[in-house]
């Protein structure tokens, strides 16, 4: 089954010429699994950009959930598991907008 039509995906940092890059790639890809992965990379970014609190990223999430169920693309499927496990931490973010970066970063330049 090919992916549904993609909602409009956050092109804001893409130039022309990268468009056109990535158009040209999804014109290649004959198993749409490209395509469907840029959708589905938009879509969970789209959570962070938009979602204006808990309940709404939830929403989103749920949606976006389904998305992956529908363009059925192996990698996402698993990140969909795996973020469903991680969920209540995932949304956590939606409450106080902060993360663990900095010390996840702190964390890879000691080990290296």
């Amino acid at each position: 089954m090919g992916c549904p039509p993609r909602p409009a995906p956050g092109r804001e940092k893409l130039s022309s010429r990268a468009w056109d890059r990535i158009q040209a790639a999804f014109a290649a890809d004959t198993d749409l699994d490209v395509e469907c992965g840029w959708v589905l990379k938009e879509a969970l970014r789209d959570i962070y950009a938009q979602a204006t609190d808990r309940d709404h990223a939830h929403r989103m999430l749920v949606a976006w959930y389904q998305l992956v169920v529908d363009y059925d693309v192996a990698e996402f499927i698993r990140l969909a598991r795996t973020l469903s496990q991680w969920e209540d931490q995932f949304l956590a973010y939606f409450e106080t907008r902060l993360t663990n970066g900095r010390t996840e970063a702190r964390n890879l330049v000691i080990k290296h």
